[in-house]
């Protein structure tokens, strides 16, 4: 019953227009905007805390993070934070696609039904090529999580664009995202009715804080934290993105390809995945994670890439994270985590993960 009445409330919720949303930043991050033939488009950037002097041969490659579906740039404010503070010296950026955060904002049929998976790529490889100029000429860092970690396969696969490392954080997986829509089914039984009552509002399935933390969040995360989150989602979405990554959408050697350094680092690709994600599965993360080291293999064999084999190596990083090496190809467990795993209440740790597999690129 009670999520019956959390639908019917939820439909009075639901809004068919939007602005531009602004998330208050802390001192360390600055808000800009890449202008581009559609409109502006929010970049948040976190310069390094470096000493005075400090050679720029030192420093780590720049990172750019790309959130997910009813993500924008500020989702990545706790890793860009705690990079900053653990002095990590590349630059960060986090950038918000069209409809999402600060930038404009299509109108809702346009949004809905017209924004495909294509368009909004364009938005971070407009993104890309900014920061490219700003630290010029260094490759990136491609962090993505969920839909936003589809987004940066399909940019390296199809080439329009090259990375020094790819991060996949809770992404959807190179192989489609069917498996991550059933686990949605069977977690939220009412979806499909919700969305009928809804009159299919792409928010339906994220309509409530309830639904909100049940699909996002650990059971630990604080509720009022759900609801500050759940103010800062766009009021709505496009469905042309998580439909054309339903089937198989990248071809894991091309993004390989696309990766820069080969040989140069025992890792280039990393993929994490958080334990309490009842979306994006650590199965599906694994099944992920085992593509790409048979592409690194493939490649090597057939000297595409320089890559150099090591020992399989485990570590734990934390009492809540686990990390193995192998094959090129780094895989992070973040116990107890839910699917925004850089905004639960593990997000410092999981930070660390990555902090580790950027030091060693």
């Amino acid at each position: 019953m009670g999520y019956l009445l959390d639908s019917f409330l939820s439909l009075f919720t639901l809004r068919w227009i939007q602005s531009p949303s602004f998330v208050p930043l802390p001192p360390t991050i600055n808000r800009t905007f890449i202008k581009t033939p559609s409109g502006d488009i929010e970049l948040l950037v976190s310069a390094p805390s470096l000493e005075p002097g400090s050679p720029a041969s030192v420093r780590n490659p720049p990172v750019l993070f790309v959130h997910g579906g009813f993500g924008h740039a500020s989702v990545w404010l706790p890793w860009m934070t705690y990079l900053h503070h653990k002095q990590y010296s590349g630059t960060t950026y986090a950038v918000s696609i069209r409809g999402h955060g600060a930038s404009w904002t299509p109108g809702f049929w346009r949004m809905y039904a017209l924004t495909t998976k294509d368009t909004l790529a364009t938005d971070v490889v407009a993104a890309i090529e900014e920061i490219e100029r700003r630290e010029a000429g260094k490759r990136v860092v491609l962090v993505g999580h969920s839909s936003g970690g589809g987004l940066s396969q399909l940019i390296l696969s199809k080439g329009l664009a090259k990375a020094q490392g790819l991060a996949l954080v809770a992404a959807i997986p190179n192989f489609g995202s069917r498996g991550v829509y059933w686990n949605w089914f069977k977690l939220d039984p009412w979806f499909m009715i919700r969305s009928l009552f809804h009159l299919q509002h792409p928010r339906s399935p994220l309509s409530s804080d309830t639904l909100v933390h049940n699909a996002f969040f650990s059971q630990a995360f604080p509720q009022d934290k759900v609801r500050e989150f759940s103010r800062q989602m766009p009021a709505y979405e496009s469905m042309a993105w998580p439909i054309g990554m339903m089937k198989r959408f990248t071809d894991v050697p091309s993004i390989l390809a696309n990766i820069q350094g080969w040989g140069t680092s025992p890792s280039r690709v990393m993929v994490m995945a958080a334990e309490g994600d009842k979306l994006v599965s650590v199965k599906l993360m694994m099944d992920t994670a085992c593509e790409y080291r048979e592409g690194v293999e493939g490649l090597s064999i057939r000297k595409k890439i320089e890559h150099v084999e090591l020992p399989q190596t485990e570590s734990r990083i934390s009492e809540n994270v686990k990390q193995d090496v192998k094959s090129g190809v780094t895989t992070v467990v973040v116990k107890g985590a839910g699917h925004h795993v850089q905004n639960d209440v593990q997000a410092d740790e999981a930070a660390e993960a990555l902090k580790r597999f950027l030091d060693q690129l």
